[in-house]
Parts: C-alpha cells; sequence; structure tokens
C-alpha cells in the first residue's frame, strides 16, 4: 500500500513557472525581514495612536504579488498580536488598513520604504487618516518588489 507521495529520480511533477515578468522567490531571511518590519510599523502605530476603538479591515491589492502577500499576512499577525479587532468585511470596519513598498536607495545602501495607510471604512471618500512610515533593509528587495 502506498504511504505517501515519492520522489524518484526524475523532475519533480509540479512545474515551476518561469520568466521575465515572475520576480525573484522570497528567501527565509527576506521574509524575516519583512516580517520583522511590519512588526514594527504596527508596534510605532500603535505607541503612537493607540488601538483601534472599531474593527479593522486590511485591503489587499488584487492580484496580490508574492511580496504583497507575505505582507498582508505578516501585517494581520502584527495587529493581532498588539490586540487589533480584525475583520474580512470591509463593510462591518471602522478602519481600513493598505500597506505599500518599495525600494528606495539611502546613504547605507538599498532599502525598502514600507508604511502602513489607515483610512476611514465609515466615510464617503474614505479619507487618509494616518500613515505610518520607515525604512527597513530588506536584502535584494530589487529582485523581489515588481
Amino acid at each position: 500500500m502506498p504511504d505517501g507521495y515519492v520522489y524518484h529520480d526524475g523532475l519533480y511533477k509540479t512545474d515551476v513557472p518561469h520568466g521575465p515578468s515572475r520576480a525573484a522567490l522570497i528567501s527565509q531571511t527576506q521574509s524575516r525581514q519583512i516580517a520583522d518590519a511590519m512588526t514594527d510599523l504596527v508596534e510605532r502605530l500603535t505607541d503612537r495612536a493607540g488601538l483601534a476603538p472599531g474593527a479593522v479591515y486590511v485591503d489587499t491589492p488584487a492580484p496580490a504579488s508574492q511580496i504583497e502577500s507575505l505582507m498582508d499576512n505578516d501585517l494581520r499577525s502584527a495587529l493581532r498580536r498588539a490586540g487589533y479587532l480584525l475583520t474580512d468585511q470591509e463593510d462591518q470596519a471602522a478602519y481600513r488598513m493598505t500597506h505599500r513598498i518599495k525600494p528606495v536607495t539611502l546613504e547605507d545602501g538599498m532599502h525598502g520604504e514600507m508604511a502602513i495607510d489607515i483610512y476611514d471604512a465609515r466615510s464617503e471618500d474614505g479619507a487618509l487618516l494616518t500613515s505610518e512610515l520607515g525604512y527597513y533593509r530588506i536584502d535584494s528587495l530589487d529582485k523581489i518588489v515588481r
């Protein structure tokens, strides 16, 4: 009786897509650096503004790139650890949060300009209430951000 998948000296059965439009895969080091950066941004936001008095909806761009998906997951985890109440329905949220990242060159090399933007989900125009911005060292960021 078979007891699971066995790899037999050939090509792995799942094709790995390749192409110039595909960003490089994110390493464990880069993943840890991104998680640390998102945690720091949430801690700084909480220290400055306090916990949100209502539910928060984290809005992720669709389709999300690999790094955007990772940032989304890390932001949600950091928010939960900090004590924020999250909702998966935008119409039940008092606040909508988005995240962004872009490579920037500073005096000491390449960094990621990372930010969390907080919008009033109850207003018609979704007014920007505040942002938390920081610069973080992410190895080879220019290769993983499209």
